[in-house]
């Protein structure tokens, strides 16, 4: 499938009000530079961010320094790896805003948020993935495929959020419009990244994933995402441990994570194909 940078076309296609983009410091002026040719401001935040366990330089880029500073603005309290400042849910929601966001996706993130994004419930045990959480609080019978989070790190994506729920109208309607528009530039494109998208994924409690095959509710198939050949070894691990497992109506795939009590989550997004 070609490589398309999804989010910079969302941007350039009106789509996005602005992009936020996070890079290792040896390759921010990289990004700048071709940002600046394709004539969006671009601003630096003003410290770095620590996302697993790295030091990244965050980019904000939009039409004007207005909407690149207030997006800026808006993070500058919570920037990940720095301990947040003043009210951060109020921050949370500027944030999703300014990058377009349907607020209804933001407002549960932001009850997510306010209970601990590694917590199912209030006051239960923490630890989980926010993938995790996330996708069992937006969990459906019948998914939208186009809205599928969890193909990100894989470069499989439509939307760069958490759908409130995987058949969110507000969400599935800014991907499909992004869709058409990658469709129009390439339609090769579209139909692989949709393939590859419309396919059931099954998430463990601490963010592992596979892509399965599910029949007679049991998984038949499974394997890892993987971006240019190679995947993540805890997917491979996943992805070994899931033939055979059973896929529960409310999705709940038993025994596939024994450490945190939690079960594996199946999204059937192969639901609608």
């Amino acid at each position: 499938m070609a490589r398309l940078d999804v989010e910079w076309l969302a941007f350039t296609a009106g789509l996005k009000p602005a992009v936020r983009r996070t890079a290792d410091p040896a390759r921010a002026e990289e990004i700048v530079a071709r940002f600046t040719r394709e004539g969006a401001v671009v601003l630096r935040a003003s410290r770095t961010a620590v996302l697993g366990g790295r030091e990244q330089v965050v980019l904000y880029a939009a039409r004007s320094h207005d909407l690149a500073a207030a997006l800026r603005d808006a993070e500058s309290s919570v920037l990940p790896g720095h301990p947040p400042v003043g009210d951060a849910l109020a921050a949370h929601r500027a944030v999703g805003r300014a990058l377009g966001f349907p607020a209804c996706c933001v407002d549960a993130f932001c009850a997510r948020l306010a209970r601990g994004v590694d917590r199912l419930v209030d006051g239960g045990p923490g630890g989980h993935a926010e993938d995790y959480i996330s996708s069992r609080a937006a969990w459906v019978i019948a998914p939208d495929a186009r809205v599928n989070p969890l193909l990100m790190r894989a470069g499989a994506q439509l939307v760069s959020f958490y759908p409130c729920r995987f058949d969110c109208a507000r969400a599935v309607a800014l991907a499909e419009s992004l869709r058409a528009v990658v469709a129009a530039r390439d339609a090769g494109a579209a139909r692989g990244l949709m393939a590859t998208l419309a396919r059931a994924v099954v998430i463990a409690s601490d963010g592992a994933r596979a892509q399965v095959v599910v029949e007679a509710g049991a998984i038949t198939r499974a394997a890892a995402p993987t971006r240019e050949g190679v995947g993540d070894p805890r997917d491979v691990a996943l992805a070994d441990a899931l033939v055979g497992a059973v896929v529960g109506d409310d999705g709940a795939v038993r025994g596939v994570d024994p450490v945190r009590g939690e079960p594996g989550w199946c999204v059937r997004f192969d639901a609608r194909a």
